[in-house]
């Protein structure tokens, strides 16, 4: 083990001795796809944090998945109407805080299910927001358990909470949301982490979102996908200035708003 990783171990050590003895506790979680480690500490006087600790440690970004359920408490607490989207739902790591956090909203997830179009990587390389070398070492076009799309889609909904409230949308977006045009939302999560999947995005959710509604981009400040980006300045040269603000979670979050 290097002096590098041996002093790390060593400050983290005797951080967990002073907050024992203030009767905290610091969380040391592995990152399996940015290859480093994040500590971080739960809201104080926190009910709903101290009763959820186990799930937050567990999914390894305490920061996003609960900022997701206080924006939702702030929804429910000024009567922001609307429905609620993912797009980019993956495995559903993060679906199943999202559909817990709106037990009574009906839920679009879309997603292709079996992993990036290419059509997006394409444009993704040649504006050279993200290298190619990158694409390969991260395995995302082999990362997959599962034999099918709808194999994947149905493990999904088994860790949902409320799976009478998702609708599944399969294919590449936007054309998945074809049915959705007449619908207001109060909540989105945009994790497609490419640029123009975050441009169809915030095109097709922003003139949909209510007011006082947020929209959730994942990876905004990830060092390697910088095209989201250039994604919402775009989008400010369309709509106007977006109120907006980062988060320091795992991927460098931002929210966007509108008043």
């Amino acid at each position: 083990m290097s002096i590098k990783h041996n002093l790390f171990y060593g400050s983290l050590f005797l951080h967990q001795k002073l907050a024992k003895h203030f009767k905290g506790e610091l969380v040391f979680v592995p990152s399996g796809y940015l290859k480093n480690n994040i500590v971080t500490q739960p809201m104080a006087y926190d009910a709903v944090s101290s009763n959820m600790y186990q799930d937050y440690k567990h999914q390894m970004d305490y920061v996003r998945y609960r900022t997701i359920e206080l924006i939702a408490e702030e929804i429910g607490r000024q009567c922001i109407p609307g429905d609620i989207a993912e797009a980019g739902v993956d495995y559903g790591d993060c679906s199943w805080i999202i559909n817990r956090a709106y037990p009574d909203r009906t839920f679009y997830l879309y997603d292709t299910f079996s992993g990036f179009d290419k059509r997006d990587v394409e444009v993704e390389q040649n504006r050279r927001y993200t290298s190619a070398e990158f694409f390969e070492s991260a395995n995302y076009f082999k990362r997959s358990n599962f034999k099918s799309s709808d194999e994947q889609m149905e493990y999904v909904r088994k860790r949902l909470a409320h799976p009478e409230k998702a609708v599944f949308r399969k294919g590449y977006f936007p054309q998945t949301a074809a049915e959705e045009t007449e619908k207001t939302f109060a909540f989105v999560s945009l994790d497609m982490d490419l640029y123009q999947p975050i441009v169809n995005g915030i095109e097709f959710f922003y003139p949909r979102l209510s007011r006082g509604g947020y929209i959730m981009i994942h990876d905004y400040n990830h060092r390697e996908f910088q095209g989201i980006k250039q994604a919402v300045a775009e989008s400010e040269t369309k709509f106007g200035p977006i109120p907006k603000f980062p988060l320091p979670d795992q991927g460098g979050s931002i929210v966007l708003t509108k008043i």
